[in-house]
C-alpha cells in the first residue's frame, strides 16, 4: 500500500470519527454553548489586560498595540487548531493505560496512536481557531502593514510548525503515563508553557530567552509566525521551527515504540 493509499484511508476513517464526534458534542448544546462562552470571556479578559498595559505604554518588548494583537491571535489559532485535533482524545492516554484498555486499540488494523490523539475533535477549540483569525485579520488592518503573498505563506508554515511541535510535546508529556501512575501535573505544566507563547519572544532574556527559543521553543508558537507580519523578523528561527518540528516527531515515535513495547496490559 503506497503513502497516498494510506493517506486516504485514515482521511476517511478520521472524517467518520470527526462527525460522530461532532453529533456527540451537539447533543449536549448546553455544554457547548457554555463552552463556547468561557472561549469569548477569556479572550475578552485578555483584550482588557491589553488595553489596560497600553494605557501606560506605547509598546510591550518592541511590540505595538496591533502587532501584539496579532500575536495574541496567532497564539489563540495554535492552540485552537492543536486542540481541535487531539484535546479530547491524547488526555485519556494516561487513563487507557490504566485501566488497560489500550490492549483493544493495539489490537486494530490502523494505528493505535492515530486512534489516541485523533478519535475526536473540539468543536469548542474550532471556535477558538475562528477568534484567532479574527484578531489577526483586526490587528493587521489597524497596524496598515504591507503583507504579501509571500509573508503569508511563511507566517501559515511556520503556525503548522508550531501545532506539530506542540502536538508533540504534549504527546510526549502523555506518554510518559505508561511508566508512571499519574502525569497530571505534566499535562497542567503543558499548559502554562503553551500559555506563555501569549508574549512577545523578546520579553524573555538572558537564560530563559535561549530555553524558550531553542529548547523549548514557545516563540516558534505566536512570536515568530506573527513577526513575519508585522516586521518583527526572527530569521534563525524561521530555519529552527522545522528542523525541531522534525526532531520532535522523531522523539515521539521513538518513545512511542519504546512505550508500548513495555506496556503489560491490565494484567501485566
Amino acid at each position: 500500500m503506497n503513502i497516498l493509499s494510506i493517506l486516504r484511508r485514515y482521511g476517511r476513517l478520521w472524517r467518520y470519527l470527526a462527525r460522530r464526534s461532532m453529533m456527540t458534542q451537539l447533543t449536549y448544546r448546553g455544554d457547548f454553548l457554555m463552552g463556547l462562552a468561557r472561549n469569548a470571556a477569556t479572550v475578552a479578559l485578555a483584550l482588557v489586560f491589553y488595553q489596560v498595559l497600553f494605557l501606560r505604554t506605547s509598546s510591550i518588548a518592541g511590540w505595538s498595540e496591533p502587532a501584539l494583537l496579532v500575536l495574541y491571535g496567532t497564539f489563540r489559532l495554535v492552540r485552537g487548531i492543536l486542540y481541535f485535533f487531539v484535546e479530547d482524545t491524547i488526555t485519556t492516554i494516561p487513563e487507557a493505560v490504566r485501566r488497560g484498555e489500550l490492549d483493544f486499540l493495539l489490537l486494530k488494523p490502523v494505528s493505535a496512536r492515530f486512534l489516541l490523539t485523533c478519535a475526536q475533535v473540539n468543536l469548542g477549540a474550532a471556535f477558538n481557531t475562528a477568534i484567532g483569525v479574527g484578531l489577526v485579520v483586526y490587528g493587521l488592518h489597524a497596524s496598515a502593514a504591507p503583507v504579501t503573498v509571500g509573508m503569508l505563506a511563511g507566517y501559515l508554515g511556520l503556525v503548522i510548525c508550531a501545532v506539530v511541535i506542540f502536538y508533540n510535546i504534549l504527546f510526549m508529556v502523555m506518554t510518559i503515563a505508561f511508566w508512571t501512575i499519574q502525569v497530571d501535573g505534566l499535562q497542567y505544566m503543558f499548559e502554562e508553557l503553551l500559555n506563555m507563547a501569549g508574549l512577545p519572544n523578546a520579553a524573555y532574556r538572558g537564560a530563559l530567552g535561549v530555553v524558550f527559543s531553542y529548547v523549548l521553543p514557545v516563540g516558534i508558537a505566536a512570536s515568530v509566525p506573527a513577526g513575519v507580519l508585522v516586521g518583527h523578523a526572527a530569521p534563525a528561527l524561521y530555519f529552527y521551527g522545522p528542523l525541531f518540528g522534525l526532531a520532535g516527531c522523531l522523539a515521539s515515535s521513538r518513545l512511542w515504540r519504546r512505550a508500548v513495547a513495555s506496556y503489560t496490559s491490565a494484567g501485566g
